[in-house]
């Protein structure tokens, strides 16, 4: 429906059939190219302000399909499930480092060897991923032909591997939790230890060198600037908690994994065959890896005499 002014009428509502009719009985050419312009720049602006008003949703990319899938999956196991059916396989080694430790000082143990063969086969908008855990680095190990990989990828892999084999704490991503893994307090005591350490270490070579004959430089007197109450109080309020991310360690392409668990050779050193010249050859070795002085030399030698 339009309104339109017709000569010696007032203002009436009529169809577009009839004003195309009335101006080919008429032959105006005027009032016909003002409508033919009117019409298409009407229909513009009513789709522009529908855009406007109305904006269609964006469709979301198959990667961020992919990340929201998993995350949602993941979030969810926190109300289906309880803390203890979270974490049925990990170990309580994990909860105290000194333990940790002493369980992987070997380089075969059977904490790395068991989670070497929890391995997750996941195929991702970036290609296939092969993954598991690593104890060692307490992070997640993958094999990938692509190797550049992006991190929200990675963290929706690790999220199906931490549900697949009920591992949760060993998810230290924070963005997307609630809950945070008490591992993290773990690890972070432990970096704060060695902190500790290599700064007595620094402050102990620094008092050294204090003594050491080196030219030292003169004190410069610095200004105290005034410090403002207000600027102090708004630096701790923004003061963000701490993010922890997880750590994602590229072992190679698929080519390099080896689907078979092929234990490792043991070489046997027993040599049924003896002759002097093998003697020797061990008796050398024996010398080297012996600490001797050039006391004990000279010694050894007035004994051969």
């Amino acid at each position: 429906m339009f309104i339109i002014l017709l000569p010696s009428k007032p203002y009436i509502m009529i169809q577009f059939v009839d004003v195309i009719s009335y101006l080919r009985k008429r032959q105006t050419p005027l009032l016909f190219f003002s409508f033919a312009f009117v019409y298409p720049v009407s229909k513009v602006l009513y789709v522009r302000v529908q855009h406007y008003l109305f904006p269609p949703e964006k469709t979301k990319t198959e990667v961020e399909q992919y990340v929201e899938k998993h995350t949602q999956k993941f979030l969810k196991t926190f109300d289906e499930y309880s803390s203890k059916e979270w974490n049925t396989n990990v170990s309580l080694d994990f909860y105290d480092n000194k333990k940790l430790k002493a369980s992987l000082r070997e380089a075969n143990n059977e904490l790395e060897r068991a989670w070497k063969t929890k391995l997750l086969f996941e195929y991702t908008p970036r290609g296939n991923i092969v993954m598991y855990y690593d104890p060692y680095k307490m992070g997640f190990a993958y094999y990938s032909d692509n190797t550049s990989i992006p991190y929200n990828i990675l963290n929706a892999v690790a999220m199906k591997y931490v549900i697949t084999f009920r591992c949760h704490d060993f998810f230290f991503d924070n963005q997307d939790l609630k809950k945070l893994s008490p591992l993290i307090k773990i690890h972070s005591t432990e970096v704060k230890e060695e902190s500790k350490e290599q700064k007595k270490e620094s402050d102990a070579f620094k008092q050294k060198m204090k003594d050491a004959p080196f030219l030292k430089r003169r004190k410069q007197d610095k200004k105290e600037e005034p410090v403002n109450k207000e600027s102090k109080e708004t630096e701790i309020k923004k003061e963000e908690p701490p993010k922890h991310i997880n750590c994602f360690v590229h072992m190679g392409k698929m080519y390099n994994f080896s689907f078979l668990n092929v234990p490792a050779k043991i070489k046997n050193n027993n040599v049924n065959f003896s002759s002097g010249f093998l003697d020797a050859l061990e008796q050398e070795t024996t010398l080297q890896k012996q600490v001797m002085n050039y006391k004990d030399y000279k010694n050894s030698l007035v004994e051969s005499v």
